[in-house]
Order: structure tokens, then C-alpha cells, then sequence
């Protein structure tokens, strides 16, 4: 009987998809007592384009607090095609300075691989305002701007956002 009872970190791990489980080690090791604060499916004309995590201390999210927003692909998706939608996006949020997107374009390019189905790039938002980011369980770069976080994780936080019902699904404010 023994045998067949296990503990409640291994019943919580076999619950978890398997790609949450790295983005969760890097969340608690860089976000202090991180937890999950929600999750969301990004969905296109019937198909889904990612998940998305979002961990916080505690599980209390606040912009200007550490934090972790995890995006786990569900289809193949090239470097460029996402630094060219992280740009659009942050654009759509109303920044116009041509020159410092620019510049943020050229970092990201330098940072974002291409992404296989089932792989996550992770962005932290450090107690600095900096943003630090991981594809799968690797460290891939880091930009040191707090207006740049703001921005890049106002794509999917920001109350201006284009997508409100998966900012309400990561606030853990729509089930």
C-alpha cells in the first residue's frame, strides 16, 4: 500500500504539463517565492498560437514587482516573426520613438531564437525593471531598459493590451 502513495510535490509535478515544470524552476529562481498567479491560451481563428504563465511573489502580480511571463508555443514560429510582432505590439501600445524601437528591435534580434512547438521563451522582469529573458531552461539575454519591460510585457499585461481576456486570464481575474 505504501508503494502506491506518493508525495504531494510528485502528484502536483505529474499534473503539470512537462514544459511547465523548467518554466517553474526559473521562475523561483529568479522571482522570490514565485507561484502561479494565471493562464491563458492565445487562440487565432481556431488554433492555438501559445500558453502563457504568468508567476509572480506569492502569486500576487504587480507591474512594478518582480515577475515571470512564460509563453509556451504550440507551432514553430521563426526569430523574426516574433521580434517583428513584439515590435508592431508595442507600437499598438501607443510608443512612438522611433529610434528606441529601433534599437529594442536590434536587441531582440540579437536575443529571440526561433521557437519549436512545445518550447517557451520565459521573460522575467527583474526587481531593476530589467528584463531578462530564457528560451526553455537556457539564459538567452537580457535587456537592462525598465521603460523597454514596461512595454515588452505591457504586450500582454498592459490594460491597453489587444488581447483583454488573456490579460484577465493571467491576473487570474477570468477562469
Amino acid at each position: 500500500m505504501r508503494r502506491f502513495l506518493a508525495s504531494p510535490l510528485l502528484c502536483i509535478a505529474l499534473c503539470l504539463p512537462s514544459s511547465l515544470l523548467g518554466d517553474i524552476n526559473i521562475a523561483k529562481t529568479e522571482i522570490p517565492d514565485a507561484r502561479i498567479v494565471g493562464r491563458a491560451t492565445l487562440e487565432k481563428f481556431f488554433i492555438d498560437i501559445f500558453d502563457a504563465t504568468l508567476f509572480a511573489p506569492r502569486g500576487t502580480w504587480s507591474e512594478d514587482q518582480p515577475f515571470a511571463l512564460t509563453l509556451t508555443y504550440h507551432r514553430n514560429f521563426d526569430a523574426a516573426d516574433i521580434v517583428s510582432k513584439s515590435t508592431e505590439s508595442i507600437s499598438d501600445l501607443g510608443f512612438s520613438d522611433q529610434n528606441k524601437l529601433s534599437a529594442w528591435e536590434e536587441k531582440m534580434r540579437a536575443i529571440f531564437p526561433d521557437v519549436a512547438k512545445n518550447s517557451s521563451i520565459t521573460g522575467i522582469r527583474d526587481l531593476a525593471g530589467n528584463a531578462v529573458f530564457y528560451h526553455n531552461d537556457k539564459k538567452i539575454g537580457m535587456i537592462a531598459d525598465p521603460e523597454f519591460s514596461d512595454l515588452f510585457f505591457g504586450i500582454w499585461l498592459a490594460q491597453e493590451t489587444s488581447e483583454p481576456k488573456l490579460r484577465r486570464q493571467l491576473l487570474g481575474r477570468d477562469k
